[in-house]
């Protein structure tokens, strides 16, 4: 009885595999990719809500809640960092920078400074 191997598998001692990993490597590229997305995602819903919660807790009292303000901008900018930095990590696999990632961190740096200026402000007073 013999055991029928298809050409594109190779035996080495015993052990059978792929002759190609190109498609192997292609399927994890994709899901890196992939996962990568997931978690750019699940940092967005969770600085959204966030910061949601702090505006609307900044405005309801704005006298009490007056160091709100600042992490707001903070935060809204910390996000923007993070998705220049992911866009940063995708241009260089593809071998490009596209306008959205030095959009990204012109926003995200712009929205810093205000931050710090209504610290400033706010903490001054």
């Amino acid at each position: 009885m013999e055991l029928a191997i298809p050409h594109r598998f190779v035996i080495e001692i015993g052990v059978v595999r792929p002759h190609s990993n190109k498609g192997r490597i292609m399927q994890q590229n994709r899901n890196s990719q992939r996962n990568l997305d997931r978690r750019l995602d699940i940092i967005h819903m969770v600085f959204c809500v966030l910061i949601l919660a702090m505006a609307a807790l900044a405005f309801i009292n704005p006298e009490e809640n007056m160091t709100l303000f600042p992490l707001v901008f903070f935060s809204a900018a910390l996000l923007r960092l993070i998705s220049g930095g992911f866009h940063v990590r995708t241009d260089f696999r593809e071998g490009r920078i596209r306008a959205e990632t030095v959009l990204d961190f012109v926003f995200g740096s712009t929205i810093m400074v205000i931050g710090f200026i209504s610290a400033i402000s706010i903490w001054k007073s």
